[in-house]
């Protein structure tokens, strides 16, 4: 068995989170935990700030709008400072990833380092639910889509849906979907 954690405070949007230096106690607290059951961790979905830990809808300032911040960042060193170094974790945007380390995608030469660059994937939550995957993508979304598709070819990538309404039609469908995630 496998798991992928995600750690969060709130369970909808506008309800609170947690001030930074709880989120920071709390990932101290579980960094033995992680490290003694890392056998079983897949990946760690960064989560504690936001809605549902998903990484937007902050009430404690870990965003400014949609991008991270510097508390966002702390966030991510401790997560990956908590996390064995053969264990990698996943940032819920593209553009999440490219502020925190630079808009090249890993490459062969830096893939599997260990680096936190290299230790640090993707998760689309709402994969095919709207045009931009419900804010996932920017108007950027071509550049971050094969930003993407370089650097999962070291990195996971992961992702749920979250919705099938009108809005997600013409992007759900199976056939669509099968193209998605092949690219």
């Amino acid at each position: 068995v496998k798991v992928i954690p995600r750690f969060s405070y709130s369970s909808a949007i506008g309800q609170p989170d947690a001030r930074l230096e709880r989120i920071l106690e709390h990932i101290e607290q579980l960094k033995p935990l992680l490290r003694a059951n890392s056998d079983v961790i897949a990946l760690l979905e960064a989560g504690f700030a936001g809605a549902w830990g998903e990484w937007h809808s902050s009430t404690n300032g870990l965003f400014d709008g949609n991008q991270v911040n510097g508390k966002t960042r702390a966030i991510l060193d401790k997560l990956l400072e908590a996390l064995p170094a053969d264990r990698m974790l996943v940032v819920r945007c593209p553009r999440f990833k490219t502020s925190f380390f630079g808009e090249e995608p890993l490459s062969v030469k830096d893939a599997f380092s260990q680096t936190p660059k290299a230790r640090t994937g993707a998760l689309n939550d709402c994969f095919l639910a709207s045009p931009n995957d419900s804010g996932t993508f920017t108007t950027r979304m071509t550049e971050e889509k094969a930003f993407l598709h370089q650097d999962n070819l070291f990195v996971p990538q992961g992702g749920e849906t979250c919705g099938d309404g009108a809005v997600a039609q013409p992007f759900i469908n199976c056939q669509n979907a099968l193209k998605e995630m092949a690219y």
